[in-house]
């Protein structure tokens, strides 16, 4: 007999009106996956931009499409090859951006972006971590960083720019982070030092040796304010804009073609420019690990609603929450 499993998927490019809970068949591992009973998701920006269409040539035409990048559970089932997880083990992941779906009773993933979750931590807690934790280790690893450099955070009040403020300092750099003046006690609270964003922020650039790029900019003035020799990373992109405006096939391109041109504009200072998309790596999410149970790591959440308000916990996203939307698919395990 086949068991149904309640799923949040859209079924047009759009809204959030597009959402609803169905019913699907229960998910199999193949080799190389496994099965997570989930507890919980969370919504993160690049969910409303991928339910816009932003990312249709990554996904692919057909719907419906499942949602969320995020989440935490136990382990129901492993497929072959896989050793390091076994069946019960709390776990937290995020699978790749082609294949959303982590806002649905059971999901599989790839066994390579799943990893045991932190001890002590909540189902919830672990849920908001993984997609935003990535982004942001993966972001410094790329840029370099290491002790006693100077780094400045743009967006730091941000799920990536707060992650990354905390990895930032916890590899022993100085960090500036960017925010709204209504989150400046926020930012500072986390260890950096704080300045507005709406002012004359790119001033301290010049004096920064990375600089992690999580909220809007001009690109190119950035570099021009960057002294030779610095590292810029950014995981910003104009492909919603362009994809909008263009269309998936002309945007995409003119989207690849922007942040070409961005780099070898970058190279001409002597700027070493980088865009970074979160990759899965279990031995990446072990070392958000062991910074998130050595009270180096914490992450804020804004609100929890069902897995049945899925449509309200995507507006409550797109109006800028204060820290994390959790969606909670199940109580949390004994």
């Amino acid at each position: 007999m086949e068991v149904a499993l309640k799923a949040a998927r859209f079924h047009a490019w759009g809204g959030e009106e597009h959402l609803s809970i169905d019913d699907i068949p229960e998910p199999t591992p193949g080799r190389g996956e496994v099965a997570v009973d989930v507890v919980c998701s969370s919504v993160n920006p690049v969910d409303i931009k991928i339910r816009a269409g932003s990312h249709r040539l990554l996904l692919g035409w057909r719907l419906p499409h499942g949602t969320g990048l995020d989440f935490s559970g136990v382990v129901a089932t492993v497929g072959a090859g896989v050793t390091a997880l076994k069946v019960g083990d709390r776990v937290w992941g995020s699978p790749h951006h082609s294949c959303p779906g982590t806002a649905m009773e059971r999901t599989v993933v790839s066994a390579n972006d799943v990893s045991t979750m932190p001890a002590g931590w909540t189902f919830a807690q672990a849920a908001a971590m993984p997609l935003v934790g990535l982004t942001a280790l993966q972001c410094l690893d790329r840029a370099g960083l290491r002790s006693s450099e100077r780094c400045l955070v743009h967006g730091a009040s941000g799920a990536v720019g707060q992650v990354a403020v905390q990895l930032a300092l916890s590899r022993g750099a100085t960090v500036i982070g960017t925010c709204s003046t209504s989150r400046s006690r926020a930012v500072e609270d986390l260890g950096a030092r704080a300045i507005d964003r709406r002012g004359d922020w790119m001033a301290e650039v010049g004096q920064a040796d990375v600089v992690v790029v999580a909220a809007d900019v001009d690109h190119d003035e950035l570099t021009r304010r960057a002294r030779r020799g610095t590292r810029v990373v950014t995981i910003v992109a104009d492909l919603p804009e362009l994809v909008a405006e263009r269309g998936a096939w002309i945007g995409t391109l003119l989207a690849g073609v922007h942040m070409a041109g961005w780099s070898v504009r970058a190279a001409m200072r002597g700027v070493r420019f980088h865009h970074v998309l979160k990759r899965g790596s279990a031995a990446d999410l072990d070392r958000l690990r062991t910074e998130a149970e050595s009270g180096r790591l914490t992450i804020g959440i804004d609100s929890e609603l069902p897995l049945s308000a899925i449509r309200e916990a995507h507006a409550r996203q797109a109006e800028g929450p204060r820290g994390k939307v959790i969606v909670r698919v199940r109580p949390e395990p004994a």
